[in-house]
């Protein structure tokens, strides 16, 4: 009972973590003119969690171990995702959008 609840609360710490740190990231990549545009669309893709979370039990309930595959094949590929992502450390950071026509 104590290693379920020690575990459960290291898991709600890693969450936390993670989500504040993609805060602090995805405000770092999106230029000031649509930060905060951004940054919504992020928390509502993040809160999106939370609204399928309830149907994943209902699922694991008929397919034993199903939630626990398709959460690995989420984090599987946001780990995959997360290789693509740009540097920011060391650069200036944008403050318009620039078009392709200017120089």
């Amino acid at each position: 009972m104590v290693a379920t609840l020690v575990v459960s609360m290291l898991a709600k710490f890693a969450v936390a973590s993670a989500d504040r740190c993609v805060t602090i990231y995805t405000t770092e990549l999106y230029p000031t003119v649509i930060r905060t545009t951004g940054f919504s669309f992020q928390a509502t893709l993040g809160r999106s969690g939370a609204i399928v979370s309830p149907f994943l039990i209902h699922i694991d309930g008929y397919f034993p171990g199903a939630m626990y595959f398709i959460c690995g094949v989420i984090l599987i590929f946001s780990s995959v995702g997360i290789l693509f992502l740009t540097e920011t450390k060391d650069i200036v950071l944008q403050d318009y959008i620039k078009l392709k026509n200017e120089e």
